[in-house]
């Protein structure tokens, strides 16, 4: 999903990956989520710890079987397989085996064009071959600067980059 900046999509993720671990079944912007207890990564390469933990104190309890993986400082790139991020990766892979892998935020986790289509199929593909066995779900950010002012505040041409990103994905949302 995106959306604009300080819209809430990290409190979002948050929240979507605390019921997944659950199991819960809630009402999140008028959409029902039900689903049986499932165990969740949440990769955070966008917002320093310091700022996260305030929004992971929130969190209603319970929380289910997830883990939260700071990627921060170090940096990742998902589309180099020499990063010194890539054997972290498969390691949390290998021995977490998440049903879900949240990653926040894609442009954090590449190193490509953002708007070219095949830095979309790419990635994707790269976050699949990382996690075989997990859904994905990918934050990213709408274009703070749109080039062609008549796009401005249409949400169809509000996503950084191409639109293969949302294409490719099974669901898009912008929020």
């Amino acid at each position: 999903f995106h959306g604009r900046s300080s819209l809430g999509k990290t409190p979002f993720a948050l929240e979507c990956a605390r019921a997944v671990s659950v199991g819960a079944s809630e009402m999140m912007c008028g959409l029902e989520v039900r689903c049986p207890p499932t165990s969740v990564l949440y990769l955070e390469a966008e917002t320093a710890l310091r700022n996260i933990l305030p929004r992971l104190h929130i969190l209603p309890p319970p929380i289910g079987e997830w883990w939260y993986e700071d990627f921060y400082t170090t940096g990742a790139d998902i589309l180099n397989s020499r990063h010194p991020c890539m054997p972290r990766l498969v390691d949390l892979s290998r021995k977490l085996s998440p049903e879900l892998v949240v990653w926040s935020s894609i442009r954090r986790f590449i190193s490509g064009d953002l708007n070219q289509a095949n830095t979309a199929v790419s990635a994707y593909t790269a976050m699949i071959g990382l996690f075989p066995q997990a859904a994905h779900l990918v934050i990213a950010h709408d274009n703070k600067d749109p080039k062609d002012e008549s796009k401005a505040g249409n949400p169809d041409d509000a996503f950084t980059g191409s639109a293969a990103w949302v294409q490719q994905a099974a669901v898009g949302l912008h929020m």
